[in-house]
């Protein structure tokens, strides 16, 4: 399951990198050419850990992966200028959205890494009469 949502999210994270492109106000976000390269690069390590790494160093990915982006949500809150330069967004634009998305994908992350994802359950012993 773990790498099942390291895939999808890897897609995700390069399709919006490519409507940052396009639209860099899409749905009221702010996606400027760096925030854009960002989602893109954030999207090839998805999928890389999503299909060639192991599940524990994926499980390690998401967990590290979800502290960074709860981290820079949390930051957008507290230090909006300091967001807004690292975005390359305009110091007096609203970035709630940002952090609002930012914080939902490190939470999303973080809950993926505690997953259980390719363990199986053990097997009932069949039971005779």
């Amino acid at each position: 399951m773990i790498k099942i949502f390291c895939k999808v999210m890897g897609f995700i994270l390069i399709v919006a990198a490519i409507i940052g492109f396009v639209n860099p106000q899409f749905l009221g976000l702010h996606l400027s050419a760096w925030h854009s390269v960002i989602h893109l690069i954030s999207g090839a390590v998805a999928l890389y850990f999503g299909y060639l790494a192991s599940l524990s160093t994926a499980r390690t990915f998401c967990w590290v992966f979800g502290a960074v982006y709860l981290i820079l949500g949390l930051l957008g809150f507290i230090a909006p200028s300091l967001m807004a330069a690292i975005l390359q967004a305009q110091p007096s634009v609203n970035l709630a959205a940002d952090n609002v998305l930012h914080l939902l994908l490190g939470v999303a992350f973080l809950a993926a890494g505690f997953l259980r994802g390719g363990a199986q359950l053990p097997q009932q012993p069949m039971r005779t009469a």
